[in-house]
């Protein structure tokens, strides 16, 4: 109820940086609404089309010193942390969160709510689906199907 009063009297723009994506959407949906921002920290490198396409969108969080090239996907609610790299032709559905030093190589989908941890490595052509978890260090060679968690190098299933 005191957010409707800020809101009312205020209207302030809104960053949600929890790194659970679930807990991102539900907050943004329940609250947040035309307030959510997107947040972009100075000191990465972003090729122009996806600043372009970045700005369609909302609650994209990317912190300082990340690498994004050529037409990269990114879909509302994703973070990606500090030393991220993505490379060409990645899809990262919503409510993803990229941990940070996470490298993503070419031509990789990801899909909704997935969190891939930190210093983890997925290699070009892989798919991984809808709220995977993937280990921190984790080195991903394979897809990944629905609602699994995955960790090693290379990685492997741990649990469902």
């Amino acid at each position: 109820r005191d957010w409707h009063k800020i809101k009312k009297k205020y209207n302030p723009n809104v960053f949600i940086l929890i790194d659970e994506g679930k807990a991102r959407e539900r907050l943004s949906e329940r609250i947040f609404k035309n307030n959510l921002k997107n947040l972009i920290i100075k000191n990465s490198f972003i090729e122009k089309s996806v600043v372009k396409n970045i700005s369609k969108k909302k609650g994209i969080i990317i912190q300082k010193l990340c690498f994004i090239w050529s037409n990269v996907s990114i879909d509302d609610g994703v973070k990606i942390n500090v030393g991220a790299q993505i490379h060409h032709d990645v899809s990262i559905e919503k409510y993803c969160t990229i941990a940070p030093r996470a490298v993503i190589l070419g031509s990789v989908k990801i899909g909704k709510y997935t969190y891939v941890g930190a210093n983890s490595t997925i290699k070009q052509n892989v798919k991984i689906g809808k709220n995977v978890i993937i280990g921190a260090g984790a080195v991903v060679i394979n897809d990944i199907k629905n609602n699994q968690i995955v960790a090693g190098n290379p990685a492997k299933k741990i649990r469902n």
